[in-house]
């Protein structure tokens, strides 16, 4: 039978891994606390007062770190914590500051076409060609008037998009007349004109167009007007059927880019103004 001889007087005293069963109750209320402060309030100061409490350890007892060593850890963490807070909080901010136009990079439009963040644009609109009912000398003549345009204007883009027709005002017409005619006949012939205005709505709507874009960079109004009306001419001294859009179709195809109209209907210059009458008393004033 073994027996165990244990020295008189021993003061020993019950631990619960490296604290006190007193220091053990302690801790687990503070703790408690400073999570409710660190959540509710975004205090982080109990936190790390529980925690040099904790591991308080003036003696260097537990793998040698002594008291000031924690406290100066538990305080790097912290520094460390705030200064990534404060960053991530200053990107948000700047994040926040920048409107859709900022992101965009769409500053105004102007008299000949589109300010950006990285010069001005001027758009095109070019006609297409049907090369299926053309031979094959002249689809190379077309192919050769591309590439003069191209080498005679090198920064000049080429863009295609989605195309839509705005049939609003003819079918506001019809019906008009639909209501004032009395004529059966007319009437026929008027809701079948409507029915087709509706179904060359939709066949449109998969049909696209194409521009040349030219980006000016530093030019003064008179150097713009220049510049466009020189592109203007050299793409249709190529045989292009060629137009520079103006404010109301640039915004037309931007309306039709972002997915904003789906039918190419007109966008007003701010949001909600086609729903504001102006009265005469508004006028007075």
């Amino acid at each position: 039978m073994t027996q165990y001889i244990y020295p008189q007087n021993l003061k020993a005293t019950a631990n619960l891994w490296l604290w006190s069963l007193r220091d053990f109750v302690i801790l687990a209320v503070a703790a408690l606390l400073s999570v409710l402060a660190l959540v509710q309030l975004h205090i982080f100061m109990p936190a790390v007062a529980v925690l040099c409490y904790g591991f308080n350890d003036p003696h260097g007892r537990y793998h040698g770190a002594g008291f000031y060593e924690i406290c100066r850890a538990v305080l790097y963490i912290h520094t460390t914590v705030l200064r990534m807070e404060m960053m991530t909080m200053k990107q948000q901010k700047k994040k926040k500051g920048r409107s859709v136009q900022d992101l965009l990079g769409i500053r105004t439009f102007t008299k000949y076409g589109l300010s950006t963040n990285k010069g001005e644009l001027l758009f095109y609109l070019v006609s297409p060609t049907n090369i299926s009912v053309l031979s094959h000398t002249n689809i190379e003549i077309k192919i050769r008037h591309l590439m003069m345009v191209l080498s005679a204007l090198p920064d000049i883009e080429i863009v295609c998009t989605d195309s839509s027709e705005c049939f609003n005002d003819n079918k506001a017409y019809l019906t008009e007349r639909l209501e004032v005619e009395e004529n059966a006949k007319v009437r026929k012939l008027i809701k079948k004109d409507i029915d087709f205005l509706d179904t060359i709505q939709v066949e449109m709507a998969t049909a696209r167009q194409f521009f040349f874009v030219a980006r000016l960079k530093g030019q003064k109004e008179k150097q713009v007007f220049e510049t466009a009306n020189r592109i203007e001419s050299k793409i249709a001294g190529e045989g292009f059927e060629v137009h520079r859009l103006k404010k109301p179709e640039i915004k037309r195809i931007l309306a039709l880019y972002f997915d904003s109209s789906l039918q190419g209907e007109a966008i007003p210059d701010i949001d909600g103004e086609q729903f504001y009458e102006v009265t005469d008393d508004e006028d007075e004033e």
